[in-house]
């Protein structure tokens, strides 16, 4: 290529048609080669209310690294959101009357593309909400094993 670095990924090159991509190296990613795309769900259809309840826990595999990209999570109810790392919390969100009753805990735009958890690591998302019937809550993470 003859001074074309100034691309964006995905753009063609006007010369020869080719299109401009970005290599990463495998030592560029904690733990080597990534090994695994993964997305994995769980809901729990009636957590009673007022009480905080697990909806979602992974383990990270013995020998394997995750990247934490996002976890999109919700439910049929206004809630509040607790994200744990091995049952220490490191993000809250709440839902409220008038807003979407979902969102995402995101990662995905750190460096190394993800936030990096090591083997054994447990991922948990717990949920309380008030209303006065059960309701139904869901999560899902997504990110890539390594290792």
């Amino acid at each position: 290529m003859s001074g074309l670095g100034h691309l964006p990924a995905g753009a063609v090159n006007p010369e020869d048609g080719s299109l401009q991509t970005t290599t990463v190296l495998a030592d560029d990613l904690p733990g080597g080669v990534p090994e695994e795309v993964i997305s994995i769900f769980d809901e729990d259809l009636s957590v009673p209310q007022n009480t905080p309840t697990e909806i979602f826990s992974y383990t990270v595999p013995v020998g394997k690294q995750l990247l934490l990209n996002r976890i999109p999570f919700g439910g049929d109810n206004i809630a509040y959101y607790v994200l744990k790392f091995d049952g220490v919390t490191k993000d809250k969100y709440e839902t409220y009357f008038g807003g979407p009753f979902g969102s995402v805990f995101d990662f995905s735009s750190l460096p190394k593309r993800g936030f990096p958890l090591g083997a054994g690591a447990v991922v948990t998302v717990e949920v309380t909400h008030t209303r006065p019937y059960n309701g139904a809550f869901h999560a899902r993470l997504q990110g890539v094993l390594l290792g």
